[in-house]
C-alpha cells in the first residue's frame, strides 16, 4: 500500500507514514484515503494528544495568572486599595501587551531588587524558579504554535515547532513522561508562587 502524509487543516495536527487505498471520486480523479484501522488509531492519538495539549496550555494559564497576581500583590499588599489594583490589572496586567515573559521579567526585577520582601526564597532557589517559569513560558508556546506530527509508521509523535531564537524549527518527541514532567513542574511552581510572592493572599 502506498503512504503518504496529511495535513488536519485548523488542528495543530499533521499525520504522516500512514497505509492508504485508493478510491475514485468524480470526474476520475484518484485520491487517496486513510485506511479505517490506521484512521481509528490516528483519531485515538489525536484525541489524547489534544488532551495533554490542552491540559498544559491550562496550566501554563494559570501560571500566567499567578504571575500578575504576585507583582500586584507586591504593589498593593501595604496599602490596599483594591478600586486602584483592579485598575491596574484591568490596565496593565491583564491586557494582551502584557505577556508571559513580561510578567515572568517584571516580578524577577522586583524580587531580585528587593529580596528582602521574599523572605523564603534564597537567591538560588528564586534563579531555578524562574528558568522553570522561562522553561514553561517556551513549550507553551512551542504547543500553542507548533504542529504535532503522528507518524504512523514508526507509532512515534513529535512537536514540530519554530525555535525563535535559534531561527531553526525543531521537534520534540511527545511521550507519556515529557507530559508528567510538564504537569509537576507547572503544579509546583503555581503553589510556590502563591505561597512566595503573593504573600497568602487569595488569587
Amino acid at each position: 500500500m502506498p503512504e503518504t502524509e496529511m495535513d488536519y487543516l485548523g488542528t495543530g495536527f499533521k499525520i504522516i507514514n500512514f497505509p492508504t487505498h485508493i478510491i475514485r471520486i468524480f470526474g476520475g480523479v484518484q485520491e487517496p484515503q486513510i485506511t479505517e484501522e490506521a484512521s481509528a488509531y490516528v483519531q485515538e492519538r489525536m484525541n489524547l494528544l489534544r488532551f495533554e495539549r490542552g491540559k498544559f496550555i491550562s496550566g501554563c494559564t494559570e501560571i500566567d495568572n499567578v504571575l500578575g497576581e504576585a507583582i500586584s500583590a507586591f504593589f498593593f499588599r501595604v496599602h490596599r486599595d483594591e478600586h486602584k489594583r483592579g485598575q491596574f490589572h484591568d490596565f496593565i496586567i491583564d491586557t494582551t501587551i502584557f505577556s508571559f515573559s513580561q510578567r515572568k521579567n517584571v516580578l524577577q526585577q522586583i524580587m531580585k531588587k528587593y529580596p528582602r520582601e521574599f523572605p523564603p526564597l534564597g537567591s538560588r532557589e528564586r534563579q531555578r524558579m524562574f528558568e522553570q517559569i522561562e522553561y514553561l513560558g517556551k513549550r507553551r508556546n512551542a504547543f500553542a504554535h507548533g504542529k504535532i506530527i503522528i507518524n504512523y509508521g514508526e507509532r512515534t509523535e513529535t512537536l514540530s515547532f519554530f525555535n525563535s531564537s535559534k531561527n531553526r524549527i525543531e521537534e520534540l518527541p511527545l511521550n507519556p513522561e515529557l507530559f508528567s514532567t510538564l504537569s509537576t513542574i507547572t503544579d509546583i511552581l503555581s503553589y510556590q508562587i502563591i505561597e512566595n510572592c503573593i504573600f497568602g493572599e487569595d488569587v
